[in-house]
Parts: C-alpha cells; sequence; structure tokens
C-alpha cells in the first residue's frame, strides 16, 4: 500500500495516513526500532505521556481504550508496511517479520 493513498489531502483516511506514518517513523530510525523489535511496544508520544498523567475518570478510560486500539493498529501497520517491502524488494525482513 502506498502511504501517499491514505493521505487526507488525497482523500485517504486521516486516522490510518496518521498510524502508517507513526509506523514508518518507528521503522525509520535505528534506536525506535530496536525497541519496538525487543518490547514489542512503541515508545509514547507527548500526547500520551500527558494523557496518562494528567487525564481522570471515564476520559482516561477512553484514552486507554484508544491507545490500545492505536496499539493493535500500529503493529497490524507495522506488518503491513515489512510485508510490502518484502514484496516489492525494497528490504530484508527482520528476525521478527511474521
Amino acid at each position: 500500500m502506498n502511504d501517499a493513498q491514505e493521505h487526507p489531502d488525497k482523500g485517504g483516511d486521516g486516522v490510518k495516513f496518521k498510524l502508517i506514518q507513526r509506523a514508518y517513523d518507528v521503522l525509520s530510525e535505528p534506536d525506535k526500532r530496536a525497541h519496538y523489535d525487543s518490547t514489542g511496544e512503541v515508545e509514547k508520544s507527548v500526547e500520551e505521556e500527558l494523557l496518562e498523567t494528567f487525564g481522570g475518570g471515564a476520559f482516561r478510560d477512553t484514552g486507554r481504550e484508544r491507545a490500545q486500539m492505536e496499539k493493535e493498529s500500529l503493529a497490524d501497520a507495522i506488518v503491513s508496511q515489512e510485508k510490502n517491502k518484502v514484496r516489492t524488494g525494497r528490504g530484508a525482513p527482520s528476525p521478527n517479520t511474521v
């Protein structure tokens, strides 16, 4: 999949584009990639840190649920990007690629 197809300015889904962009950010930086490969988790953004620290009540619960859904979607986006790289020959599969 071409991430440009999901760009909101091109009529794509903004949420999906954000997830693809975040997956790219993780995969393109060796430190972030190593952290993800070793823990299966993505380092939190400033927004996520603030929500976790200062969010309260129902807002906090909603934020956690959304963060979990985004984490699962991000994992799917990372796997999809890696498969696309292997399929198009733009990179070697990582040891953890499914």
